[in-house]
C-alpha cells in the first residue's frame, strides 16, 4: 500500500540511434539540391544555367547545406523539420555603401514547434498553403528596440477574448519576453 520503492538502475540501449544515423548518412551523401530545368517553349538552357547559377550563389552564401541537413534530422527525428526561404538587408560588405537592396537566404528554424501551417493545405509540402506563422519568445527589449512604437498590452485589453491571462508576455528571472509572430 503506496510504499515508495527505491530507484532502481536501469539499463539503457538506444536501438534507434544507428538506423537514424544511417539515413543521416544516406541524405548526406546523395547531396540533394534543387536543379533548375527548361521548361516550356519560351525557355533555354542558358537562362536555366544561369537561374541554377543565381541559386547555387544563394545556397553557397546562405550556406543552405546546413539549414536542410538541421530540418532533415529534425524530421526524421521528430517528425517534422523546416526550413525557410527569407530576405534580408545587404549589408554594406555586400553591397557597397548606400544600397538599400535585399539578398535572398534559406535558414533553419530551430524549433519546428515554432511555426504553425494552414492545416487545410493539401499538397505534402504545404505549396497550397494560404497562411503560416513563425513565432517565439524575444526579449522585451530587443522588440522595443526591432520595432520602435511597441507598446505592452494590459490584461484589460485581452478581458472580450476570454483569456485572463495570455501566455503573450513571460517573466523569467525577471527578464521580460514577449511573444513575436510572423506571419505570410
Amino acid at each position: 500500500g503506496n510504499i515508495a520503492l527505491p530507484p532502481r538502475p536501469m539499463l539503457k540501449i538506444p536501438t534507434l540511434d544507428q538506423p537514424l544515423q544511417l539515413v543521416e548518412n544516406q541524405q548526406k551523401a546523395a547531396h540533394l539540391e534543387p536543379q533548375i530545368h527548361p521548361e516550356g517553349e519560351d525557355a533555354s538552357d542558358k537562362t536555366a544555367d544561369v537561374l541554377q547559377s543565381l541559386y547555387r550563389d544563394i545556397e553557397t552564401k546562405s550556406r543552405a547545406s546546413i539549414a536542410r541537413d538541421w530540418a532533415f534530422r529534425r524530421k526524421i527525428r521528430c517528425g517534422r523539420g523546416i526550413w525557410r526561404v527569407n530576405k534580408v538587408w545587404a549589408d554594406e560588405v555586400d553591397q557597397g555603401p548606400g544600397v538599400f537592396d535585399q539578398k535572398i537566404t534559406i535558414d533553419r528554424i530551430l524549433n519546428q514547434a515554432s511555426v504553425t501551417l494552414d492545416p487545410n493545405a493539401q499538397q505534402p509540402d504545404w505549396s497550397d498553403g494560404k497562411w503560416a506563422f513563425i513565432g517565439g519568445f524575444k526579449p522585451e527589449d530587443d522588440v522595443a528596440h526591432q520595432y520602435p512604437t511597441y507598446e505592452a498590452a494590459s490584461s484589460e485589453d485581452w478581458s472580450g477574448l476570454g483569456d485572463d491571462q495570455p501566455l503573450w508576455i513571460t517573466d523569467d528571472a525577471g527578464v521580460k519576453s514577449v511573444r513575436v509572430t510572423e506571419y505570410f
